[in-house]
């Protein structure tokens, strides 16, 4: 009588079970012999930091990508403004208020606020979560840059410019039109990151300062363009 075993390709009761090929549950157990114990199949199992990186990866590669089409769009605002000024006799052109006071203090909110956005990233690069009261503080310097901004227009609305008043005036809504959009949309990202309830990654943190530093460059070329005199 043959025992259980003696043939090759049977399996006995006392056999090494083989290796199962469905895509079913792994095997208990952190992995067998042969395959290094590192996973199902013998491959690793991704770790967390693994997959973080690769979320991250893909939101910096979306990141380039809004980057790049918002700069294309303001370089073609730019240019009109820059048209404007070229054919102008003399820049502000004459009977152009000059710029609102609120202007001024929304420009030194928003360099205020790159400023507490940078702590906060210093400061979630040491421990995580330790940079959140910066991130709040950043949140409400750019809440006064856009409540700044809507003052602003209300000033030049009360003083009788319109858009449809030539191209000055056309420029200067579409152009602070278009940057209050896009800072609105940084604004709600703080208010993501401040109000979530785990504390927000070093990376995640830089991502967020990558966009509002970008847009705070994007302001000083409107501001020097609307503004800065033609002698200059």
């Amino acid at each position: 009588m043959t025992s259980l075993g003696s043939d090759p390709g049977a399996t006995g009761v006392l056999d090494r079970p083989r290796r199962r090929r469905s895509s079913g549950y792994p095997p208990a157990g952190n992995g067998g012999e042969d395959d290094g114990g590192d996973g199902w199949n013998g491959e690793p199992d991704p770790s967390p930091d693994d997959s973080q990186g690769a979320h991250h990866a893909k939101g910096e590669f979306a990141l380039r990508l809004a980057m790049v089409a918002i700069s294309a769009l303001f370089l073609v605002f730019l240019a009109l403004l820059w048209n404007t000024r070229r054919q102008a006799q003399s820049w502000p052109p004459p009977g152009a208020p000059s710029p609102p006071a609120a202007l001024w203090v929304s420009t030194l909110l928003l360099a205020a606020s790159s400023l507490s956005l940078t702590r906060a990233a210093l400061l979630t690069q040491r421990e995580r979560g330790s940079g959140r009261r910066w991130l709040a503080i950043t949140l409400a310097l750019g809440l006064g840059f856009l409540v700044g901004q809507a003052w602003a227009i209300r000033e030049w609305i009360e003083a009788g410019v319109a858009p449809r008043d030539g191209g000055y005036g056309a420029l200067f809504y579409l152009l602070l039109g278009a940057h209050g959009a896009h800072v609105l949309v940084g604004l709600v990202d703080l208010t993501r990151l401040t109000l979530r309830a785990s504390p927000p990654s070093a990376p995640r943190v830089r991502m967020s300062g990558t966009y509002w530093h970008f847009m705070g460059v994007l302001w000083a070329c409107v501001f020097v363009l609307l503004w800065w005199p033609e002698a200059a």
